[in-house]
């Protein structure tokens, strides 16, 4: 008879109105989106794991490499190290600026810059200049069902189904 009552209360409660059952104003009830699986987030003692673990990774860096990243020193210990001229260092370790190019660097109005199109990318045509994923794949039409309506597919099917056995 218990189990009669709990299902019936299940049914009553699936089959309530999903506003009934979501209602942020009334203290108790969560709604499905807000839930909080692991409690209230502390998150004083959140960042100050986090520093603390910085500091751990910080410390095994240090004397891993005897260098001191934060203060940009080298240590005592089984490196030496020196500072190298940039003109030695290979290309991909020299650094590089982002910024706006000075008018001494642009090119100027008269000569256009022309950028060649790739392809594979489409030119930008919706309004909000967004691509979608499929823009980039090339158009093509598909089959209706898996197996298309030729021959050789039907004589494939035949193969697979069971063919009636005579009795005699």
């Amino acid at each position: 008879m218990g189990s009669q009552r709990q299902s019936k209360k299940a049914v009553a409660r699936s089959a309530r109105p999903r506003s009934l059952l979501a209602q942020p104003g009334k203290p108790g009830v969560k709604t499905p989106v807000c839930r909080n699986l692991f409690g209230p987030v502390d998150h004083e003692a959140s960042r100050a794991d986090l520093r603390a673990q910085l500091q751990e990774i910080a410390e095994r860096s240090r004397l891993r490499w005897n260098f001191d990243f934060q203060r940009d020193t080298s240590l005592e210990g089984r490196y030496a190290w020196e500072a190298v001229s940039v003109s030695v260092v290979p290309e991909w370790y020299k650094p590089v600026s982002c910024g706006v190019a000075s008018s001494a660097e642009t090119t100027p109005a008269s000569e256009p810059v022309v950028f060649p199109k790739k392809p594979g990318f489409p030119e930008r045509t919706s309004g909000s200049g967004r691509r979608d994923l499929t823009d980039f794949f090339e158009k093509r039409k598909r089959a209706a069902s898996p197996f298309e309506n030729t021959a050789t597919c039907r004589r494939g099917m035949d193969e697979l189904r069971p063919q009636p056995i005579a009795m005699h």
